[in-house]
């Protein structure tokens, strides 16, 4: 019974890192299971990991963040069809993130989950060379809310034409 999908995508990158790959993006869709008191809940979450080498950057992954502002504005468009108010960032998260290339991500002040770089010594620990980054979203938390009305302006039927 896991608690967490992370340890299961650290294991998916790493194979796929250890067989030859530069850059791997994967996710994972699942449930995790919680103690709650005497029972137990069975929360949906969903795994995102990532990593590219820093030899050849694409999208922000050759910076010296090692990509957490690239993994960053995926969270922040996987959130955004989300009904919220506000959509902040702290810097409380689990210990298997690196401080400071980590954060949390708060919906209306209610956490919907967190990202950022693997730990160096947990990444020392897996074998792996290369920065990693995981983000883990809670879906039930997500599923609660509203989802934003889609607006969208029909084209014209005839469109402009230049002279």
């Amino acid at each position: 019974m896991r608690s967490s999908l992370v340890p299961g995508m650290l294991n998916m990158l790493a194979y796929n890192l250890n067989r030859g790959a530069e850059s791997v993006r994967l996710f994972e869709a699942g449930s995790v299971f919680e103690a709650t008191g005497a029972a137990t809940a069975e929360p949906k979450r969903l795994c995102i990991g990532c990593s590219n080498p820093a030899s050849r950057p694409t999208r922000g992954w050759g910076t010296s963040d090692g990509g957490f502002f690239a993994l960053k504005g995926d969270v922040e468009s996987l959130l955004h069809p989300f009904q919220h108010e506000a959509l902040t960032f702290d810097s409380q998260t689990a210990d298997y993130y690196h401080v400071g290339r980590s954060a949390r991500v708060l919906m209306d002040d209610k956490e919907v989950g967190q990202f950022g770089q693997l730990h160096p010594d947990i990444a020392a620990a897996r074998k792996l060379r290369q920065d990693v980054l995981i983000a883990e979203l809670y879906l039930d938390r997500l599923y609660a809310r509203e989802l934003r009305i889609v607006r969208y302006q029909p084209l014209p039927r005839y469109p402009a034409g230049r002279a």
